[in-house]
């Protein structure tokens, strides 16, 4: 593309050419930096319209409730209390018969301690009896733990140890 200026008081007229290729190339290249960088400086940008921050400390998320675990199997009860450290075991008697007069005096001091504890989680191994399930269901509905969900065996391991090997010694 050129351009012709005529020329004044005689003198011969200017011819040049201004190359459009490359300057139309130069402004494409920053118009896309400057696009790139707009928005990065958005991004770094302070908001100044946030409230000042409180002299209150924050706010804990909700503590999980605690939860009874109680485990029936062959050998007897396995039950986990949230407030004693270990789990404790409640085996069969000699006869072969479950004890749960003893599972409900555990259960009953706990209730006398904690009261806030309601959440119990029942787990019966494959080998248990159903009579004693429904007895431990029973046992909690009358000591008001009302909160009552059925595990799977396996959740339990924490309960027992590895392989349903008490974590605790028997209870005498």
């Amino acid at each position: 593309m050129g351009v012709s200026l005529p020329g004044g008081g005689g003198k011969r007229g200017l011819d040049f050419e201004i190359n459009l290729v490359p300057f139309i190339d130069l402004l494409s290249c920053l118009i896309s930096f400057l696009l790139v960088t707009a928005v990065w400086t958005q991004l770094g940008r302070i908001d100044l319209t946030q409230p000042p921050p409180s002299n209150q400390p924050a706010e804990l998320p909700p503590e999980e409730p605690k939860k009874v675990k109680i485990l029936v199997d062959k050998a007897g009860y396995y039950i986990h209390i949230p407030t004693e450290a270990a789990p404790r075991r409640i085996a069969i008697g000699s006869d072969g018969t479950y004890k749960p007069w003893e599972l409900e005096d555990a259960l009953a001091k706990m209730r006398k301690a904690d009261p806030e504890i309601t959440r119990v989680s029942l787990s019966a191994e494959d080998d248990s009896k159903y009579k004693q399930l429904i007895t431990v269901l029973d046992i909690c509905q009358s000591l008001g733990l009302k909160d009552l969900s059925m595990v799977e065996p396996d959740s339990m391991r924490e309960v027992t140890g590895a392989g349903g090997v008490p974590v605790a010694p028997p209870t005498p």
